[in-house]
């Protein structure tokens, strides 16, 4: 039952240890079996209702870690792991809305000056030559 190995599912990869709501920095196994016995009526219900095997397992699963999150963050314990995913994504966001950005302004100069100063057609041509 207590037995650690390396597994690449990160839906089943464990919680990150906490202590007075900050997680501690150590290593936790990537994989820690449990044997369950199912009596709450309402969850033999729901666990039923998904074929018996690997599509049972990975839903259960999902729904420990899901009611795991919740606890956790009933006790006001902030996931570390999230904020920084969350941090990563609005940076992505950033540099793009960014970058869309210098790309908007990049094309206006380009067509500002070109209008200005097209040798063929540009405002400053046309006032030199007037």
């Amino acid at each position: 039952m207590g037995e650690s190995e390396k597994v690449a599912n990160p839906v089943v990869a464990p919680l990150p240890p906490v202590a007075n709501g900050l997680a501690l920095v150590k290593e936790t196994p990537r994989l820690l079996r449990l044997e369950l016995a199912v009596t709450d009526t309402d969850s033999i219900t729901e666990l039923t209702g998904h074929e018996e095997g690997a599509d049972r397992n990975d839903y259960a699963l999902a729904a420990l870690r899901v009611d795991l999150l919740s606890l956790r963050h009933a006790r006001g314990q902030i996931d570390a792991e999230s904020i920084r995913r969350e941090g990563e994504r609005l940076l992505l966001d950033l540099r793009q809305a960014l970058e869309h950005s210098r790309s908007e302004m990049n094309q206006t100069l380009t067509s500002n000056l070109r209008e200005y100063f097209d040798p063929s057609s540009g405002k400053f041509q046309v006032a030199l030559s007037a």
